[in-house]
């Protein structure tokens, strides 16, 4: 327990200190997350186009949620752009209707973002849709956590198999951070599950991550084949 709120508000506090939208395809992801959230799970076609995916769609939400679609993209590619400066209360809203290029991603990691969106189209919204995808993935890494310390071994590797990659991804809205720390949970649990001496606990744990890493990428049963 103890571990799943430390890296919680290890999280937090990376959240809090990171712009808005600076994560990877984040602003695709907040809209995804508000259109899921109110039941459009994949929204309707995109006209086909040489600049989007196949993975793009239309969603009907409040044209207020599209605003970060309209910022200068300052991820890895332009490290030098500055941090997103405009609330999104206050940015115009011109895209009718509202795309995103995660339109047809799998729903589930944006069930999770998505409650932070019914607070409404402003960054308050934005900052608990990260939370809570910070919250799922802390506590996949303390069942991790709590299954090692179980066989007696020390979550040390956890840490550095998480430090900082995952960490930065899983303070931001990224359902990627979800993928991986389901993973590391179905990795460390497993020979827990395989041992004569497995609890309801460990089977448990294993069918949550499992299910998690399966649903959460369209690729998902075929990482989980992968994997075990």
């Amino acid at each position: 327990m103890s571990f799943g709120v430390a890296v919680f508000a290890l999280m937090a506090v990376w959240s809090l200190m990171t712009p808005l939208f600076s994560g990877p395809d984040e602003p695709a992801n907040y809209i995804k997350s508000a259109a899921v959230i109110r039941g459009e799970w994949v929204g309707s076609e995109f006209p086909p186009s040489l600049q989007m995916s196949y993975w793009t769609t239309y969603v009907h939400v409040n044209p207020q949620f599209g605003t970060p679609n309209l910022i200068p993209w300052q991820f890895a590619s332009f490290p030098n752009r500055p941090g997103y400066d405009i609330a999104i209360e206050d940015a115009p809203a011109n895209d009718v209707p509202t795309w995103t290029n995660m339109g047809r991603y799998p729903v589930l990691p944006f069930i999770f973002s998505g409650v932070g969106t019914l607070l409404g189209p402003h960054d308050m919204s934005a900052r608990v849709a990260r939370l809570m995808t910070s919250a799922i993935c802390a506590a996949l890494l303390a069942m991790a956590a709590f299954a090692m310390r179980r066989r007696e071994m020390s979550s040390v590797g956890i840490l550095m198999a998480v430090v900082p990659g995952t960490i930065f991804l899983a303070s931001t809205m990224n359902p990627s951070a979800l993928e991986i720390c389901a993973a590391i949970a179905l990795w460390t649990i497993m020979p827990s599950v395989i041992a004569h001496d497995r609890t309801r606990f460990d089977v448990l744990a294993f069918g949550v991550a499992g299910a998690l890493l399966i649903l959460t990428r369209a690729i998902g049963p075929v990482l989980y084949v992968l994997f075990i």
